[in-house]
């Protein structure tokens, strides 16, 4: 007996391939879990695997191995960016941020983790955002 495949025609039963998904930044995310320090090495020279690492550990909520990542990067102390992630005011976070070399892109996955956890409004996001970009680009134009 005939039957349908997954395109409409008939013959066997054919199944459908499973879809393929890139999974380079959870695979970098795992890495830095299992060691932080071996993992935080081989990124430090690759933007692209860095954006892809502090997005992923920012939405996962894994504060504890972006610390490590983000003031290993910075050259301080893992706790500074632990306290400075639920202090009131922003500048020292954004500076820290700064400091290990993070864009725009990186900062506003640890504000919506910082959000999360000290909730605050979208305005008030938005102008974080800008006054992070601008600082950048102060910083840039300094170098």
């Amino acid at each position: 007996m005939p039957t349908t495949d997954v395109i409409g025609t008939t013959g066997p039963m054919t199944q459908a391939p499973a879809p393929q998904h890139d999974n380079r930044a959870s695979d970098a995310a795992a890495r830095l879990s299992s060691d932080c320090g071996e993992a935080a090495g081989l990124i430090a020279t690759s933007r692209p695997q860095l954006w892809e690492m502090v997005v992923e550990l920012a939405d996962a909520d894994r504060e504890k191995e972006l610390a490590q990542l983000v003031c290993g990067r910075a050259g301080a102390a893992s706790e500074r960016f632990l306290h400075d992630l639920v202090a009131p005011g922003e500048t020292p976070l954004m500076m820290l941020c700064r400091a290990a070399g993070l864009d725009l892109e990186c900062f506003s996955a640890i504000l919506r983790m910082r959000r999360r956890r000290w909730p605050f409004g979208m305005g008030e996001a938005g102008r974080l955002l800008r006054a992070y970009q601008a600082l950048q680009t102060i910083h840039d134009a300094i170098e």
